[in-house]
């Protein structure tokens, strides 16, 4: 139940609420901020040798870092890196969607992402929405004394179905973890918005009072039925999605669920 309303948690008042937890490329932001940063590259191409080297270690997160680093040695500065990345168009409705939330006392909102973090808040404050999330769980980054861009993985995990820098369903576990040791909160639906394959990990770990926003079109959405598609007496991952599925193709369609929820349980508790 998703109501603003307290209970014993531990000898102290638990506050209840509800969790969203955002993807960024393609989720917040309607592109790849990783794609959209080549455009400042000379003609706009990446070097074939940042290409082989990438077929060699097969890290995007090493990927981007060179990328970064030619960036650099291409005379692109701080200031044009920045003003490119805060021209990023958001999805349709997400500005509204992450406004609302900021001004609902029973939502919090946090962002686990494979972009990174100098990227991802720069872009939100750019948008006047840097109140809009509690945390942002992304691979960390930020420019040296020279004006170069250092990206490193998020963190180091055991998931084998995972990319190796960041596993959004050990983020999810340990934040839930954190919360209900150091604030007395208690999440009652977290609700997953996302679109690609590495959001998949993290909707196999909802439970059946919990909510998953699949892009339409992209590729967690086809994950998702080719999951349930699945013969019914099989024990692969198509019995671990106890979550409701909600597919969406803008993010008007999910502020209104959302204000459908609270305008309901307002109802009842008047």
């Amino acid at each position: 139940m998703i109501v603003s309303c307290e209970t014993i948690f531990g000898g102290e008042m638990a506050t209840r609420k509800m969790l969203f937890v955002f993807d960024f490329d393609q989720t917040i932001i309607n592109c790849n901020i990783d794609v959209w940063i080549r455009r400042l590259l000379p003609n706009g191409k990446v070097p074939k040798q940042i290409k082989d080297r990438y077929k060699e270690h097969d890290s995007w997160t090493q990927y981007m870092a060179d990328i970064f680093s030619h960036l650099h040695s291409s005379g692109i500065h701080k200031s044009e890196i920045l003003d490119s990345i805060a021209e990023v168009p958001f999805t349709p409705g997400m500005v509204e969607l992450l406004k609302y939330q900021q001004t609902a006392p029973s939502i919090d909102t946090i962002i686990a992402s494979d972009a990174n973090s100098l990227f991802i808040s720069h872009i939100l404050e750019s948008a006047d929405l840097q109140g809009a999330y509690q945390e942002i769980f992304s691979n960390p980054a930020e420019f040296d004394e020279a004006g170069c861009i250092g990206i490193n993985h998020y963190h180091k995990h055991e998931c084998q179905r995972c990319p190796v820098n960041l596993c959004k369903a050990t983020v999810l576990k340990a934040y839930l973890q954190k919360k209900s040791q150091i604030d007395p909160v208690v999440y009652d639906t977290v609700a997953f918005v996302g679109d690609g394959t590495n959001d998949f990990c993290p909707c196999l770990s909802l439970g059946e009072n919990d909510l998953i926003f699949a892009r339409k079109g992209y590729r967690l959405m086809e994950e998702i039925e080719q999951c349930m598609s699945v013969r019914p007496d099989c024990t692969a991952n198509c019995k671990r999605i106890k979550a409701t599925v909600i597919p969406w193709d803008d993010a008007f369609q999910i502020l209104h669920y959302v204000q459908e929820i609270y305008s309901s349980k307002t109802d009842k508790a008047n």
